[in-house]
């Protein structure tokens, strides 16, 4: 894994961009699933299919919530395994900083455009059902600091023993 500093750049600007991609389907999704499901109590359908879309109406929301935060975690996760494996030389420390930087503006704007599309009177009652996500995009920037500041404490911050990785 020598000489790959650039996964450490791409692996946060792609969690900006898979967590708004999924924060945003999941809520505009919620009037759809909940449309479908009371079109479904019109039709001549069976019991058992009432039922069923009836249930994965009611477990839309939890699924969406718990998935967006796994996901969350895993690419933490991900990110911060690999950068432990990463050798890095400390001058690439101020091209690290200069890149948070630029994502910590990203995440400001993230945040602020998904709370400008949920406030609107289409999705706020669906945004509202939600739980994590509405809470994890709010505080997008902060979140997005701290797991930038924990990976960069793993790039920079682990001893230089000769093997990638190990404990010294």
């Amino acid at each position: 894994m020598k000489y790959k500093k650039g996964s450490y750049i791409l692996s946060i600007g792609l969690m900006l961009i898979v967590l708004f991609a999924l924060a945003i389907v999941g809520i505009v999704l919620r009037p759809v699933v909940k449309e479908i499901s009371a079109a479904n109590l019109n039709l001549n359908l069976s019991a058992k299919s009432v039922e069923t879309s009836e249930k994965f109406d009611e477990k839309y929301v939890g699924f969406w919530d718990s998935s967006f935060l796994f996901i969350f975690l895993a690419i933490c996760l991900g990110l911060w395994m690999s950068s432990w494996y990463i050798d890095t030389h400390p001058m690439f420390f101020i091209i690290a900083i200069l890149c948070m930087v630029v994502f910590v503006a990203i995440s400001m704007l993230i945040g602020d455009g998904f709370n400008n599309l949920v406030s609107g009177n289409a999705l706020s009652s669906s945004a509202s059902e939600f739980v994590i996500i509405p809470f994890f995009m709010s505080n997008f920037v902060v979140i997005i600091t701290v797991v930038g500041f924990i990976t960069g404490a793993i790039l920079y911050a682990k001893s230089k023993s000769g093997s990638g990785g190990g404990i010294a």
